[in-house]
């Protein structure tokens, strides 16, 4: 998994866009730039990471 996450911090440094589903967000709070919550099929919201934290 660790190389999973350095392919895509490569490719993030590139500019690349990338969307990665998770309901981890350890995962979440490692490799994104910005969070969006998804709840029963509705956008809750969406925020910077660095606007947020894990016991929010």
């Amino acid at each position: 998994m660790d190389r999973f996450f350095e392919i895509l911090r490569d490719l993030k440094e590139d500019g690349r866009s990338i969307v990665f589903i998770s309901h981890r967000m350890d995962e979440i709070f490692a490799i994104g730039n910005r969070v969006t919550v998804i709840r029963d099929g509705e956008t809750v919201g969406t925020e910077a990471i660095a606007d947020t934290s894990l016991k929010r």
